[in-house]
């Protein structure tokens, strides 16, 4: 296997972690990113959540990948067509010279070696940097457990549905030592979510900062549109209530409330874009106006210039002419 230039950055969640507000951004800043940097923005089957690496890397036996949402995942001409997606995006990065950025949190689920060793083989030959943001185990479990609903909790340990406090999805060290096993200690780097939100009031800075995007040359706009949506802001009566129908009509309303929230977000950060758009068109304006101004101004110096030449041109002229009618007069 040849030696790549390109590299892949990788952010795998986890789950619950500011992840939909991080890839809502990401997206938002693919123009900028390809633009202003050497990183593109992985092009999903699935839109900015790249589901498909995570889908394709689990061991068929496993659940918590999305039979619902993806009932195809298993079915070998889907896995070959997905295969195919990934591995043009990734020559084309090889070709090109740039990095290719993939975000997922369902990545962070692989928890084998022959499962990470799988997503590695995806984006073969690239150089995979990956990005891990961790909460507090007790916070994670809490919030993760409101978001599945009672229907969906389980008393199985192996599966994704287990929510009690020895839960594996909370086997944070399992989880690093498995990535940096493959992909090696120094290609493995963690932000805390916790820390992230009381430094910068959202997980994205810290992401970004942690997989080397250079913000500072992103549009300023940008940089300032990091707002986290998706962090729960669910007030802590849930233990107060006994009855599930309750517990998931509530849920579900949650939801609803959060869902009007990344509306109004979106909305805002579109209204952002189109400050800039203007700003940015007022600039030009004035660019071309003062183009104009300083062309005229030229003009002018030029005209006065000539006539000043043609004075000067007409006296040296005239006045031997003078001269020489003057003596022969004489």
């Amino acid at each position: 296997m040849g030696t790549a230039t390109a590299r892949a950055i990788v952010h795998v969640g986890t789950q619950k972690t500011g992840s939909t507000s991080l890839q809502a951004w990401l997206d938002l800043s693919r123009s900028a990113l390809e633009e202003k940097t050497s990183v593109r923005l992985y092009e999903g089957l699935f839109g900015s959540n790249h589901y498909e690496f995570g889908l394709l890397s689990a061991r068929p036996s496993r659940n918590g990948f999305g039979e619902r949402e993806f009932p195809d995942w298993r079915i070998s001409e889907w896995r070959s067509e997905a295969t195919d997606h990934i591995r043009a995006q990734v020559d084309q990065s090889i070709a090109a010279g740039t990095d290719l950025l993939v975000s997922s949190e369902v990545i962070s689920l692989l928890r084998n070696r022959d499962e990470i060793e799988e997503f590695q083989e995806l984006l073969s030959p690239l150089q995979v940097s990956i990005v891990v943001v961790l909460r507090d185990p007790a916070e994670f479990l809490k919030s993760y457990r409101r978001q599945i609903g009672p229907g969906r909790w389980s008393r199985y340990e192996e599966s994704a549905g287990y929510t009690e406090p020895d839960s594996w999805l909370v086997d944070y060290e399992g989880m690093i030592d498995a990535f940096q096993s493959v992909f090696g200690e120094n290609n493995v780097s963690t932000v805390n979510y916790e820390d992230s939100l009381e430094h910068f009031g959202s997980v994205i800075p810290a992401v970004a900062l942690a997989a080397g995007l250079p913000l500072e040359q992103l549009p300023p706009w940008l940089a300032q549109s990091w707002d986290n949506p998706s962090a729960d802001r669910t007030p802590d009566v849930f233990d107060a209530l006994g009855d599930e129908n309750v517990f998931s009509s509530y849920t579900m309303l949650a939801r609803k409330v959060e869902s009007r929230s990344r509306e109004n977000v979106a909305l805002m950060t579109y209204a952002k874009i189109i400050e800039a758009q203007a700003e940015r068109q007022e600039q030009k304006q004035k660019s071309e106006q003062a183009q104009m101004q300083t062309q005229a101004s030229q003009l002018q110096h030029a005209t006065s210039l000539n006539e000043a030449l043609t004075s000067s041109l007409s006296w040296r002229i005239t006045t031997p002419l003078r001269k020489l009618k003057s003596l022969i007069k004489r």
